[in-house]
């Protein structure tokens, strides 16, 4: 069985198991997420390339006593981990039981380098359970040699998430919703994306500097969990704007100046609708580096 970890990057992930789904038909796919965000985008996303072959599980704890049952049970071929997530007794289980270990895509700040140099005896320790890190770029290629992995073992390939193949069709529908979105107006859009909580009051209080000189402008944003929804509907109307929410299923109004992305499966069509694109989790990667 192969086992993929998935760590919030399902669009990541479609390349690398498309790819290898198609080299080894005969293997079975264990996709492993922590929220039910993942779960449910998992599901969408990988359902129609991997049909009766895919299991989807929540990862147990990174504790040797739920992590042992879990591989006794599944006993996967490999382990791929996409992007950043590293779980030293996953690792360290999966060397004991000879499962080789890959991370993809893999990317590395300098602000999470300097923190796992902190403790460079166990992030070494750690990094020698992987067989291979394929890095996104080579600043962080050589982040991961800087900590102890051996050069022989990582390679750059490139952000593997510009291999995606987007759907005619999904582009007609992103087409679609920036007509809808727009209106007679033909108003700007401005998309704040997989906002984390601390990120939505900075956007609006930008949008609040932006409507001075772009009155129609509208500001989508789309929370990053779904837990979060009402609490960030709730901001924007304590802030003054006029909300509308996606899950209503019309078009937002005239006098409306947020947009709330409250469904779930959508944001390549959000991204292919607007003009400008924020990407929440960006400024915790900034901190420091300025």
């Amino acid at each position: 069985m192969g086992s993929l970890r998935i760590c919030g990057e399902t669009l990541a992930a479609i390349p690398v198991i498309a790819q290898l789904a198609a080299r080894y038909p005969d293997w079975h796919w264990l996709v492993t997420t922590s929220t039910p965000t993942g779960s449910e985008r998992v599901t969408k996303s990988l359902s129609p390339i991997l049909g009766g072959r895919l299991l989807h599980y929540y990862l147990p704890y990174d504790l040797p006593e739920f992590l042992n049952p879990f591989l006794e049970a599944l006993n996967p071929t490999m382990l791929v981990i996409v992007e950043t997530e590293l779980w030293p007794n996953l690792l360290r289980l999966c060397r004991k039981r000879a499962i080789p270990a890959l991370l993809a895509n893999a990317r590395l700040s300098e602000k999470s380098a300097r923190g796992y140099g902190r403790f460079i005896g166990f992030t070494r320790s750690m990094l020698g359970n992987l067989d291979k890190v394929v890095a996104q770029y080579p600043v962080d290629a050589e982040r991961f040699v800087s900590l102890g992995l051996p050069r022989e073992k990582v390679v750059a390939s490139g952000n593997i998430k510009f291999d995606l193949d987007i759907d005619l069709g999904l582009i007609s529908e992103a087409q679609a919703l920036s007509h809808q979105w727009r209106g007679s107006l033909n108003r700007k859009v401005w998309l704040a994306a997989s906002t984390h909580a601390g990120e939505d009051e900075i956007i609006l209080d930008a949008f609040s500097t932006l409507i001075k000189d772009f009155s129609d402008l509208l500001l989508v944003l789309v929370p990053r969990h779904p837990q979060r929804f009402d609490d960030v509907a709730r901001l924007c109307q304590e802030r003054g704007f006029q909300v509308s929410r996606r899950s209503s299923g019309g078009a937002p109004k005239a006098d409306d100046q947020v947009l709330l992305g409250d469904t779930m499966g959508e944001l390549l069509r959000f991204y292919g609708a607007c003009d400008v694109a924020f990407v929440g989790g960006a400024w915790s990667l900034w901190e420091g580096t300025i």
